[in-house]
């Protein structure tokens, strides 16, 4: 009886021994980041371009979650859509508007100002809302540089 269970488990050792080795490939990264803001090293901010296309998102840490690694995404569209984009929350700041809400790929945007800086919540399709830190118009400048959006 002995010898019939050492055969078994020497059986069932070798087919795991024996296990094939797949190579993982390294996928082509999508998209690349143009520009970026921190606040003590924590990421407020990340501007984003697809691989060969002209088409931008925006990665942020959610501040209405406690988790530092609660990193989301959101898309924005086209270059001439981030220049709108960018020019919306530039223009609150200036003019002094408290509050604009727009819809842009799927999601609800809402800008909130106080003082000179600009908070902004998205709700995407399912209803979840998230908050993106307050930013002035430097980081706004920052966050979508002209010079990258030629």
């Amino acid at each position: 009886m002995k010898k019939t269970i050492l055969h078994i488990i020497a059986f069932i050792t070798c087919f795991a021994v024996n296990a094939q080795i797949k190579e993982v490939k390294k996928e082509t990264k999508a998209f690349e980041q143009l520009s970026k803001i921190e606040l003590l090293g924590k990421l407020i901010g990340q501007l984003n371009k697809q691989t060969g296309k002209d088409f931008y998102t925006v990665s942020y840490k959610d501040f209405k979650n406690t988790d530092p690694n609660d990193i989301k995404t959101f898309a924005i569209g086209n270059k001439e859509t981030v220049k709108q984009y960018r020019d919306i929350m530039l223009d609150m700041i200036t003019s002094k508007t408290n509050s604009k809400t727009i819809t842009l790929e799927g999601n609800t945007i809402t800008f909130k100002r106080k003082s000179n800086s600009i908070e902004t919540l998205i709700t995407n399709p399912e209803g979840v809302t998230s908050q993106m830190k307050w930013i002035t118009a430097k980081h706004i400048n920052m966050l979508f540089p002209s010079n990258k959006l030629e």
